[in-house]
């Protein structure tokens, strides 16, 4: 029997989210670029645009850096358990160069509800209006802010967020996101 109860729908960014994209880039940039700074270091200067554009245009623009690795095994099951429960979005900012490998690594990790991914070109607020989101989980401070007030955001603490994180309701990993769901 079904519930004439409507679901609540809850959003996920992709990257920093639920695929640690950051992680894949930097080790590429290491392994096979040369480069030699660690993870927070190699961020900030990303951030700083110490780098050229286009060495970021290239890495935003490479599919194999999109699917690299498989989603982790329990943010999946995280996903799968919250789909019983909730309508859930995907709405990620990525170009269109990793448009096919994108739905390929959603469709090859078996995401629950992909029928509600989103890949957008920057600005993610007409979704999440469309779509009436009532919690979005996002790692990107231009993001977090430009959504802020248009639903509940919940912000995945990274390096380049830091100077926002008080604004925010912040997780170290979307794992921790069920008790905070049982709160709203």
């Amino acid at each position: 029997m079904k519930s004439d109860k409507v679901r609540k729908r809850i959003g996920f960014d992709v990257d920093g989210v639920l695929y640690d994209w950051h992680d894949v880039v930097h080790d590429y940039c290491v392994q096979e670029l040369g480069i030699k700074e660690d993870f927070l270091t190699f961020w900030r200067k990303i951030v700083a645009e110490e780098y050229s554009k286009t060495f970021l245009y290239n890495l935003i623009n490479d599919p194999l850096l999109v699917i690299k690795r498989n989603i982790d095994p329990p943010i999946l099951k995280l996903l799968n358990d919250l789909s019983k429960k909730y309508e859930i979005f995907y709405i990620t900012s990525r170009p269109n160069a990793v448009r096919n490998a994108t739905q390929y690594w959603f469709r090859t990790n078996r995401l629950p509800q992909i029928e509600n991914l989103t890949i957008c070109q920057g600005d993610k607020i007409p979704y999440i209006k469309d779509f009436k989101i009532e919690l979005f989980v996002e790692d990107m401070k231009k993001h977090a802010l430009a959504l802020k007030d248009i639903t509940t955001v919940v912000l995945v603490r990274k390096p380049w967020n830091e100077e926002v994180q008080d604004q925010f309701i912040c997780i170290n990993s979307v794992l921790e996101l069920p008790p905070i769901l049982e709160m709203l």
